[in-house]
C-alpha cells in the first residue's frame, strides 16, 4: 500500500465522467425551487474535492463565471486535470494535497461551493472529519456542501458481495497485478459459491441479481468502488448530525424526483410524510419507502428559507435549455401508479416558446408570463418544468450575460476535446457555455462534429472519416450491443448514423454552442 494513499485505491485512475450534480447552475435551480436561501451567485468561489480525472471541474470552470479549484489527492489525477486545464485554458486551478495538508494550506479562500462526488463512503473517518474541519473554516455563510454517499437500509444487501470481493482481492492478488485485472478471478470465485449453492444463496435470491448488475460495470470504476480499505454506508440522519458541528444543515436532496413524494409514495405512504413535521425523520421515512442506497444531498452553512413571492422573484429570473429534443412524445416519469408526464397541450406550448426563442435558453419569467395568458397558472408551470427537467429533456442553464462570458473559454475547451479525440482519446463531453455544464459526447459524434467544422461537412464525409478513426483504433461499432463486422457494413452503419446525426442531434448540439 502506498503510505499516501490513505487505503484508497490508486493503482487504477478513476473513469473519464462528468456530473452534472456538480453544475453550479443544478444547485442554485435545485434550491430556489424549494424555498432554500444560499449563496451561490451569478459568479461563483467553487471547490471540487477529489475530482477523479477533474472532467467535471474542467467543464464547470470552462462554462460558468467565478473562480474554480479542483483538489485530488492522486498524483495522476491531478496531472491529468491540470494538463487538460492547462490546454484548454480551463482557468481551474489543481493541486493534489491530502484533504489534511489542503486544510492547512494558507491561500484557501471562502467559497460559495464545496462538491464531493463518490468520496464520502470511501474514505475513513479520520478524512471525513478533516473535510468537515475544510467546510468549517472554509465554506461561507449561506455556502453550499454537495456531497453523496451510499446509504442504508438499502445498502446492506450490496455489503456481502462487497465483504467476498475485497477479502478475495486481498488475500489472493499476485504481487504487481493491478486491481482492475483481478475482476475475473473475483467474478470466478463468486460465482463458483453461488454455484455450489448454500443457505445465504437460498435465501436471498437477490444477491444473484445484484451481482449481474454490478458487473456489467467498468472495472475501474469497480476497484474504486469495492477494494479500498475503507467503504462505509451512512443512514441519511447520521450524516446529518455529524454535518451540523460544521454549522451545515441538511437543506435538499440533489436528486429532484426523490424531492417529489407525490411521484413515488403510495397514498399511505404519502399521508404518513405529509402529518411529519421532522425534516430528518421525514428524509428517513422516504430512504426505508425506497429502500435507498445511494444519495445525493445538498447541506447548506445557515438554513434560511424564503417566502413565496421571494421565491417566484428568484425562480422567475433562472433561465432552462433542452438537452435532448423536444419531440412529439415525452419518455415521461416512472410512479407507483405508472408512467406521467406534461399534459400534451402544456408540453406542446412550452416547445413552442423554445421554437421561437431567439436565444439559446428561456427564462422561467417569460415562459410563466406567456403560458399565464393561455391561462395555465404560474405553480403548474413550474410544476411542468420540473417534470421536464427530471425527465431529462431541459435544464437549467446559464444567463445569457454569463453565457457570453463563458464562451471563449467554453469553445477553447470543446477545441481541446476533439483534437484529443482525433489523437485516439474519448474524453466522452463537451462543454457548453449556454447550460453550464457538459454534454454527451460520444467518439463517432466527435469525428461527425470534426467534419462539420472542416471541409467535408456531408455525410459521406462524416462516415469516412469516421471510419478511418476506427481503422487507426482498431476497433469498430456495435449495434444491439454486437461489433459490426465488415467495411462495407461499418461504413453503412456510418452513414445513416451520420444523415441521422445532421438532422437530430446537432441541431441540439449548435443550440447549446457545444463546438
Amino acid at each position: 500500500m502506498n503510505d499516501w494513499s490513505d487505503g484508497y485505491t490508486t493503482d487504477e485512475t478513476y473513469i473519464a465522467s462528468y456530473f452534472t450534480d456538480l453544475a453550479p447552475n443544478h444547485a442554485r435551480f435545485t434550491l430556489d425551487f424549494h424555498g432554500i436561501d444560499h449563496a451561490i451567485g451569478s459568479s461563483v468561489t467553487y471547490l471540487e474535492l477529489a475530482f477523479g480525472r477533474g472532467i467535471s471541474a474542467n467543464i464547470h470552470a470552462a462554462t460558468n463565471p467565478g473562480t474554480f479549484r479542483g483538489n485530488d489527492f492522486n498524483p495522476a489525477h491531478a496531472l491529468e486535470a491540470d494538463l487538460l486545464a492547462r490546454e484548454a485554458d480551463t482557468g481551474l486551478h489543481v493541486s493534489d494535497d491530502s484533504f489534511q495538508d489542503l486544510l492547512a494550506r494558507g491561500d484557501l479562500p471562502q467559497f460559495d461551493m464545496i462538491k464531493l462526488y463518490g468520496v464520502w463512503s470511501w474514505i475513513s473517518d479520520d478524512n471525513r472529519r478533516i473535510i468537515r474541519d475544510i467546510a468549517r473554516h472554509h465554506l461561507k455563510p449561506g455556502g453550499v456542501l454537495y456531497l453523496n454517499y451510499n446509504t442504508l437500509p438499502g445498502w446492506h444487501s450490496l455489503q456481502p458481495y462487497r465483504h467476498l470481493a475485497k477479502l478475495h482481492y486481498d488475500r489472493k492478488k499476485p504481487a504487481g497485478r493491478q486491481s482492475g485485472a483481478h475482476w475475473g478471478d473475483i467474478n470466478g470465485f463468486v460465482d463458483d459459491m453461488m454455484a455450489a449453492g448454500g443457505a445465504f444463496f437460498a435465501q436471498n435470491p437477490l444477491f444473484k441479481k445484484k451481482v449481474e448488475i454490478i458487473r456489467k460495470k467498468d472495472r475501474s470504476y469497480l476497484s474504486h468502488e469495492y477494494l479500498n480499505a475503507d467503504l462505509a454506508p451512512f443512514y441519511f440522519a447520521d450524516v446529518a448530525a455529524y454535518l451540523s458541528a460544521a454549522k451545515l444543515d441538511f437543506a435538499i436532496s440533489a436528486n429532484l424526483t426523490t424531492n417529489s413524494a407525490s411521484f413515488l409514495l403510495n397514498d399511505a405512504q404519502r399521508a404518513m410524510m405529509e402529518k411529519e413535521p421532522d425534516r430528518i425523520l421525514r428524509e428517513t421515512m422516504m430512504d426505508y419507502f425506497l429502500n435507498m442506497q445511494f444519495r445525493r444531498d445538498y447541506f447548506v452553512r445557515g438554513l434560511r428559507s424564503v417566502g413565496p413571492t421571494e421565491r417566484m422573484h428568484r425562480l422567475r429570473g433562472h433561465y432552462l435549455v433542452p438537452i435532448r429534443p423536444l419531440g412529439a412524445k415525452q419518455p415521461g416519469i416512472k410512479t407507483m401508479k405508472g408512467r406521467i408526464s406534461v399534459k400534451e397541450d402544456q408540453y406542446a406550448h412550452i416547445r413552442a416558446l423554445f421554437d421561437a426563442s431567439e436565444t439559446p435558453q428561456v427564462s422561467i419569467g417569460h415562459m410563466i408570463d406567456t403560458l399565464q395568458a393561455r391561462r395555465i397558472p404560474p405553480n403548474l408551470v413550474l410544476t411542468n418544468i420540473l417534470m421536464l427537467v427530471q425527465q431529462g429533456l431541459i435544464t437549467p442553464a446559464n444567463t445569457p450575460e454569463q453565457q457570453k462570458q463563458v464562451e471563449h473559454s467554453a469553445r477553447a475547451f470543446n477545441r481541446t476535446v476533439l483534437e484529443r479525440s482525433r489523437r485516439g482519446e474519448d474524453i466522452g463531453h463537451l462543454a457548453s457555455p449556454v447550460s453550464g455544464g457538459g454534454v454527451p459526447s460520444g467518439f463517432i459524434e466527435q469525428c461527425f462534429i470534426r467534419q462539420i467544422l472542416g471541409d467535408k461537412p456531408d455525410a459521406q464525409g462524416m462516415a469516412d472519416h469516421a471510419h478511418r478513426m476506427l481503422q487507426r483504433k482498431n476497433t469498430t461499432i456495435r449495434v444491439d450491443g454486437k461489433p459490426v463486422e465488415g467495411a462495407d457494413n461499418i461504413r453503412r452503419e456510418l452513414m445513416h448514423r451520420a444523415e441521422a446525426f445532421k438532422t437530430g442531434r446537432l441541431p441540439l448540439l449548435q443550440r447549446l454552442k457545444a463546438f
